[in-house]
């Protein structure tokens, strides 16, 4: 009962940061396709570092819903960081226009990345179902596990894929 109750708080302290790395992760990509790196890269720092400070200074009052407030600071402050793009260039504009033939190539390229994601996601609640059967701390330990493979993956690959992605994109652009 308690810990249900915990989770669901957790849960909606947490769910618009969902809504806030999208917005990111979008507005990182278009910072990538002008090749400019800093900023997207100073994100997901400030994002750790106000992690780190709420926990520091709220986890005595708050307990773990400062690692939840702080995530979700973070995430808003991250998107804040990137929203300047938008307004410089004054040549970027949101659109729903399903007729228009960009957004349908972009909704096909996208669509088997979308569903790869959820199965990929899927995994973790699927490995935490059947830890949660174990002795206690089993589930520590494959969060734990998983964090450290996370870590792993991203030194060996973010930089590369974030820095080279453009690269392609436009000699693909330049071979048409």
């Amino acid at each position: 009962g308690e810990q249900l109750l915990l989770t669901v708080t957790l849960l909606r302290i947490m769910l618009p940061s969902i809504i806030f790395g999208g917005l990111t992760s979008l507005l990182s990509s278009i910072y990538y396709a002008e090749h400019r790196f800093i900023r997207p890269a100073i994100g997901p720092i400030i994002n750790t570092v106000l992690m780190l400070i709420c926990v520091v200074l709220l986890a005595p009052y708050w307990g773990i819903k400062s690692l939840a407030f702080g995530h979700l600071i973070g995430a808003v402050v991250g998107f804040f960081i990137l929203v300047p793009i938008l307004f410089k260039q004054d040549r970027y504009r949101f659109s729903w226009d399903f007729h228009n033939e960009g957004v349908t190539q972009i909704i096909k390229v996208m669509s088997p990345l979308v569903f790869a994601g959820i199965f990929y996601k899927a995994t973790t609640v699927i490995e935490r179902m059947i830890a949660s059967a174990l002795p206690t701390g089993s589930i520590s330990y494959l969060g734990y596990a998983n964090k450290i493979t996370a870590i792993l993956g991203t030194i060996a690959t973010a930089g590369i894929s974030t820095t080279i992605f453009p690269l392609m994109a436009r000699r693909s652009i330049i071979s048409q």
